[in-house]
């Protein structure tokens, strides 16, 4: 990539691949907006008593949205392997694959990310440090106000 032209197209990829990212985490962080609303009208606007229908509603619904949540920081994963690949690969003058933002594609990913298997990518960020702990601090509130009322 030697002259200006080649530039601009880098840097127009790798700024489409930092917006597929933004979108991501944007994404993941409206899903956990979504489950404190949830959670709020649930145990804030609810006078009665809680059913154990309602509470394993709830339950399914927290297990819903945590799939989803990982499932938005998954992708985000793989967009930022497609830009560590984009960045090497087009410094090398390698045009392949130009412009594609298909996350899933294998092709576009270093070696070390190359063998996780979606469902492999999506179990490991499920029960990552930083979604689990959230999960597990929010069913754990649901599960003592569900006892105690």
């Amino acid at each position: 990539m030697d002259n200006k032209f080649d530039k601009d197209i880098l840097f127009k990829e790798i700024d489409l691949i930092q917006s597929c990212i933004t979108r991501m985490a944007n994404n993941s962080f409206l899903v956990k907006g979504w489950l404190i609303a949830i959670l709020v009208f649930a145990f804030g606007f609810l006078k009665e008593e809680i059913t154990f229908l309602f509470g394993m509603a709830l339950i399914i619904s927290i297990i819903g949205l945590w799939v989803l949540d990982s499932h938005y920081l998954y992708l985000e994963r793989e967009y930022r392997w497609k830009y560590d690949w984009v960045i090497e690969n087009r410094i090398k003058g390698n045009d392949e694959y130009l412009f594609n933002l298909n996350p899933g594609l294998k092709e576009m990913r270093n070696s070390s990310n190359k063998n996780v298997t979606d469902f492999n990518g999506m179990f490991k960020t499920m029960f990552s440090w930083s979604v689990i702990y959230y999960l597990v601090s929010i069913l754990l509130i649901v599960i003592t106000i569900y006892i105690h009322v």
